[in-house]
């Protein structure tokens, strides 16, 4: 099993840790789990990817905000071949925007032609694989529409009348 904090892909220098409830987690080497492990055991892992298995890992796009780079950006990675599973949006000064996406791979190649794919796109600037960030975008279990609609009601909450 995967971790959700580094999104780990077959292929990645990975290790491991049995977790109760949950089995052996697979986690990437550089993930902040594994050098603030605290004495706990950990596993060499040789892991491979399953025929036909995709696997979520994050990945970091900086851009110039301008009209139409979300859309470019997001049917770049479909052409790619791989899914979008959740997107995080930061504004940045200067007209820069960071795009985090939690996006769905077959392999460690997929991602490699995904961010080529990305790096050639008029406007971007930068991009990366995001394992730092990976854990606060993550697999949505209500959908994306009904956790966006979460955000706003809790940031905005309905004003009762004073009638």
């Amino acid at each position: 099993l995967a971790a959700d904090c580094c999104h780990p892909l077959p292929g990645d220098p990975v290790l491991g840790r049995f977790q109760s409830g949950r089995g052996l987690v697979v986690h990437h080497r550089d993930c902040h789990e594994v050098s603030q492990a605290n004495g706990e055991t950990w596993l060499d892992v040789n892991w491979k990817a399953e025929e036909g298995t995709l696997y979520p890992t994050g990945i970091a796009v900086k851009t110039h905000n301008r009209r139409g780079m979300l859309a470019a950006i997001s049917g770049a990675i479909a052409e790619a071949g791989a899914s979008i599973e959740d997107i995080k949006i930061r504004q940045l000064a200067g007209a820069m925007t960071t795009l985090s996406f939690l996006v769905e791979v077959s392999d460690r190649k997929h991602l490699a032609d995904v961010l080529r794919v990305l790096k050639s796109l008029d406007g971007v600037v930068r991009v990366g694989r995001n394992m730092q960030d990976a854990g606060v975008v993550k697999r949505a279990s209500k959908g994306v529409g009904q956790a966006l609609r979460d955000i706003v009601s809790k940031r905005f909450p309905r004003q009762a009348s004073s009638k």
